[in-house]
């Protein structure tokens, strides 16, 4: 699988996270995902895969709350400017699989592989 770009553009939110909208630029993101599903299908793998919705957009969080705002009007306010700015983009070359939880904690993360993706050849 060759490298794939991610781009960004705005944000959401959840509960406890600011996030930035991904959107791959092609397919290779999907078929990276479904090369997944079908490993993880054939090792008995996948109960809580796509249980609510399958993924088909990316995101990067961009940070997590660990405390009560401050100052949640005027925090609200500077979200709101950036709900839908363009934030860039993401060359994806390697992927880390890990074990962790929902909040990636250090303590909690462990790295079962690296894969280097081939090195990009743009084609003649």
């Amino acid at each position: 699988m060759e490298p794939f770009e991610i781009g960004f553009e705005g944000i959401t939110l959840s509960r406890g996270a600011v996030m930035a909208c991904g959107y791959p630029r092609g397919p290779a993101l999907e078929a990276l995902r479904e090369r997944l599903r079908v490993g993880l299908r054939a090792r008995g793998l996948d109960a809580s895969l796509d249980q609510r919705y399958r993924l088909v957009t990316a995101h990067a969080s961009l940070f997590r709350f660990a405390a009560p705002l401050r100052q949640p009007a005027r925090f609200a306010a500077l979200l709101e400017e950036l709900r839908t700015e363009p934030l860039g983009s993401m060359r994806v070359d390697q992927l880390e699989l890990v074990v962790n939880d929902w909040y990636m904690s250090n303590a909690q993360l462990e790295q079962v592989e690296l894969l280097r993706l081939p090195a990009f050849s743009p084609r003649s």
